[in-house]
């Protein structure tokens, strides 16, 4: 069994490498509050969704510090992919003309 407690998080199945990479540059941090936690995870899963065989279905809980299970609506995640969707992207074919090249 391996630990993770030092980062704080890890990613499994054919999207993990697009979500632990979204996860790092987010500069994640456990003690930040909920909300903000949740949402740089579910960024890390919508970039995971690029990812042969990910899917985009989604379910979320947190389980607090009180043994207390909270479930996240699928209304939270459609905000947070809707900002998600705005942030800008690498283009996927740049063109070196565009760049002054």
């Amino acid at each position: 069994m391996n630990c993770y407690d030092k980062i704080g998080f890890w990613a499994v199945g054919g999207g993990q490498h697009l979500a632990m990479a979204s996860l790092f540059s987010s500069n994640y941090n456990i003690f930040a509050p909920l909300e903000v936690c949740l949402a740089k995870v579910l960024c890390a899963k919508f970039a995971a969704e690029a990812a042969d065989g990910v899917g985009e279905d989604t379910w979320s809980f947190a389980y607090t510090a009180a043994d207390e299970t909270l479930y996240m609506p699928p209304s939270i995640h459609a905000v947070v992919k809707n900002a998600w969707l705005r942030l800008p992207r690498i283009p996927q074919s740049p063109s070196l003309s565009s760049v002054g090249i």
